[in-house]
């Protein structure tokens, strides 16, 4: 979980301790460029706007399902973050071990949707 504004990774379940590192500034003061920190989903859903199901849709929502669950929301055309910055921010157990947990339930809930029901494509243009 990034902070966008300062680019500080608030919270990285995957790898411990890093809590709370100012990823931007330490880039930055690094290499000397500016640097921009974005989480993968958010970036994987602009991808998509670019690239993939969600060309030319100007309202969607891009689920991802990793350590947590995710959500990115497109309105108008432009990333929607909210006013934390956080917008989209599900799920993120505090736990590898919550986190399959939380990720089996979800695996068998999606088993249970029918194919057309699986594609944001599908659903937003009807």
């Amino acid at each position: 979980m990034i902070e966008r504004v300062t680019g500080t990774l608030l919270f990285w379940p995957k790898v411990r301790g890093w809590q709370d590192v100012p990823l931007k500034a330490l880039l930055e003061r690094e290499h000397g460029l500016p640097t921009i920190v974005e989480d993968s989903a958010r970036t994987m859903a602009v991808a998509e706007q670019a690239f993939g199901q969600g060309q030319g849709l100007q309202n969607f929502v891009h689920v991802m399902v990793g350590t947590g669950l995710g959500a990115t929301l497109f309105v108008g055309g432009e990333l929607y973050i909210g006013s934390s910055g956080l917008a989209g921010e599900l799920v993120t157990p505090p736990s590898m071990r919550m986190a399959r947990s939380v990720l089996a339930g979800i695996a068998a809930a999606w088993k249970s949707i029918p194919p057309v029901g699986r594609s944001s494509t599908a659903c937003a243009r009807r």
